[in-house]
Order: structure tokens, then sequence, then C-alpha cells
């Protein structure tokens, strides 16, 4: 047997369930939750604005926003966590390890992905709040 068969037998992939989670779903679990929030407060901003000069009342459209808001945002986590579960079995990485051989990146883009995902829902529910509670529209004279 050579010497780079050896090696090659060796050697064990470092990222092995890679192949468990499709690259979109990654995507997903690191791009929904904050797309949400952008468009909430996006979305929420020019309806209100433009509810308020015509006289009419934003609080539904705009409880209809941020409820679909909340709702990718926890789509964001699903997708994060599935890819985290999908990926268990995985080499743990670790700084050196993640930057020398990429050990645990799945993992890891799937961690970072329902953190973000965490944080980005706790703010559209914050954001939600000021829709429940606030008043809409501020007549100023």
């Amino acid at each position: 047997m050579s010497d780079l068969a050896r090696l090659t037998e060796a050697l064990q992939d470092p990222a092995p369930d890679r192949h468990r989670v499709a690259g979109w779903r990654l995507v997903l679990g690191l791009v929904l939750a904050p797309t949400s929030f952008l468009l909430q407060i996006v979305g929420s901003y020019i309806v209100t604005v433009h509810l308020c000069d015509l006289g009419g009342d934003p609080r539904p459209w705009t409880f209809g926003i941020n409820a679909i808001a909340v709702a990718g945002a926890l789509a964001g986590i699903w997708f994060a966590w599935h890819a985290f579960q999908a990926t268990r079995h995985e080499r743990g990485g670790g700084a050196r390890k993640s930057l020398d051989t990429g050990e645990g990146r799945t993992r890891f883009i799937a961690a970072c992905g329902f953190a973000e995902s965490g944080i980005m829902l706790l703010a559209v529910v914050l954001g939600l709040t000021s829709v429940l509670t606030l008043s809409q529209c501020l007549v100023v004279r």
C-alpha cells in the first residue's frame, strides 16, 4: 500500500454530516429572522405613515406585518435548529481546528443561525408589543 493510500485512510472528513443539511437550509437559518426583522421595521413604518396621512387606522395592517415577521423569525429558528440536530455527530471544532481543518463548520454555522434567530425573534416580539400598546398616529398641532 502506498503512503498516499495510508494517509487518505487515516484522515477523516472534518465535516462528515455536511451532506445531511442542504446549503439553502443553512442560509435560511442564518438570514430568515434578520430579514423578517428588517421587513417588520420598514413595512410597519411605511404602512403607518401612509395610513396616518390618509386618516386611516394602521393597526390591523401593522399587526399583520408583525405577525408575518414573528412567523419568519420562528421559521429561521426552525431551520437552524434542524440543521444543528442533523449535524450532531460532526466533530467538535474549536477556533484553531476550525481555522486549520474546518472541523465542525456545518454545526458551527447552524449554531450561529440558531442563536442569531433567537435574538432576532426577541427583537420582533418587542416590535410587536409597540404595535399593541402605543398609539399609531400622533397628531401634532
